[in-house]
């Protein structure tokens, strides 16, 4: 079981790079809290070519904080099941990471 982060640390809609890797470049896992207060997570990679979203990660929400965002290619993700819905990998999803909240933390077994 690895502790991605602490469910309070997580504001709804701003996401954050978490996990034991998260300290390296393009490491991490991407974990959000949804509006209605359900936290989802999913790998740091994007369908279309492999690659970190966040090469930039003051970028990874796109224009108005509706959709996660590869920063390479501006493909965009729904923020509660990772669709792409534009961009050059439209119609395939992000890798979902199982996560769990125990004890007021996010973890994982992945």
């Amino acid at each position: 079981m690895a502790v991605l982060c602490d469910v309070d640390a997580l504001q709804p809609g701003v996401p954050v790079l978490a996990g034991p890797d998260a300290a390296r470049p393009h490491g991490g896992t991407i974990v959000l809290r949804l509006e209605g207060g359900g936290v989802v997570a999913y790998r740091n990679r994007c369908p279309h070519r492999g690659i970190p979203l966040d090469r930039d990660a003051a970028r990874l929400l796109g224009p108005g904080g509706r959709h996660l965002r590869c920063t390479e290619h501006d493909a965009r993700f729904r923020l509660a099941d990772g669709l792409c819905v534009a961009g050059p990998c439209e119609g395939r999803h992000l890798v979902p990471v199982a996560i769990r909240v125990e004890h007021g933390r996010v973890v994982t077994d992945d």
